[in-house]
């Protein structure tokens, strides 16, 4: 396996943008020798590598399935296909090789005439575990079905993650997310985005949850953009968390009244909230964990809402309505 590994802070892990990396050349190469091996070599392989390589080859496969989409083809989804082939499945979460390999199934039915056939290849050398892992994802080709949506954006073809909510936004609310994303990246978080999520009614003030659900409901569409503190601000910044929920509402009136129902603090964590047309966000940060102080102030999350504000405006400016 590569001494290098994938590296969240620098985007490795964002599936809206691929681009290859060197680390992914290192395990094209190594997968494709793995598939001439002979059963004995596989499992010494196998018993060689630890639980993070393994999740290495996860990740690759995943990549695979955006590089295949952005002219990769088949080839990127034969070499995903047999990174998943060199895991052993007693030592990981099925559900994370699974997911990697329904993306792989939605790739390879879009761009391969020999789906079947990429499959049953990486079926023959895989654990009889990872084999029916493979053989239930053959053939889901719905992205839904795994988390997902494709999206376009000026860098190519990506995957976002999606929940199951409603999302019929008017504007282009997915790419005005990317472009919060794109800004956070730059200050003390790494952003993801997720489309088709809902705003839970708990950070709403206590007297006006049920107030502020009734209006949530009739959204036209929300995302959220998930912040995960960088190295090097504290000790330990899983302890924290930082979320944007943005919501296209029917019209302004109904964004300014879930201002109105925001400001709920709990227990070291804050929500701010703010409106920009009929854009309502909600902005919500602190620590998770008894007794571990918060990285973020009411304070500076007013600061930080407005900052974003900006963004959001500057954004929308950007992209016509859909």
């Amino acid at each position: 396996m590569p001494k290098s590994r994938y590296d969240l802070e620098s985007g490795h892990f964002d599936l809206v943008s691929v681009r290859r990396l060197p680390i992914d050349d290192e395990l094209r190469a190594l997968t494709r020798q793995f598939r001439k091996w002979v059963p004995n070599e596989r499992d010494c392989a196998r018993q060689a590598m630890s639980m993070d390589e393994f999740y290495t080859l996860i990740h690759f496969a995943k990549r695979s399935a955006v590089l295949a989409l952005n002219g990769g083809a088949s080839e990127a989804c034969e070499d995903g296909l047999g990174a998943l082939a060199m895991i052993d499945e007693s030592r990981i979460d099925t559900r994370d090789a699974a997911w990697a390999a329904g993306l792989l199934s939605y790739s390879v039915e879009k761009t391969s005439k020999n789906a079947n056939q990429l499959f049953e290849g990486a079926i023959q050398i895989s654990t009889t575990g990872v084999a029916k892992i493979l053989s239930r994802a053959s053939g889901r080709a719905n992205l839904s079905d795994w988390g997902y949506a494709e999206i376009r954006t000026t860098r190519g073809v990506g995957l976002i993650r999606s929940a199951w909510g409603h999302y019929e936004p008017t504007v282009e609310l997915e790419r005005i997310a990317l472009s919060v994303a794109d800004w956070l990246d730059r200050q003390r978080y790494v952003a993801t985005v997720e489309i088709a999520v809902d705003v839970p009614e708990i950070w709403f003030q206590q007297a006006f949850r049920q107030a502020a659900r009734s209006v949530v409901d009739i959204a036209r569409a929300v995302v959220s953009v998930q912040g995960s503190l960088r190295a090097g601000y504290i000790d330990d910044p899983s302890s924290q968390m930082f979320v944007l929920w943005l919501a296209e509402l029917p019209s302004e009136k109904k964004s300014e009244e879930l201002v109105n129902y925001s400001g709920c603090q709990l227990s070291g964590r804050f929500a701010v909230g703010f409106s920009l047309s009929r854009l309502f966000g909600l902005l919500v940060a602190g620590s998770v964990v008894d007794g571990v102080a918060p990285c973020e102030s009411d304070e500076s999350l007013h600061s930080l809402a407005e900052a974003i504000r900006s963004q959001i405006e500057d954004a929308w400016a950007k992209f016509e309505p859909k």
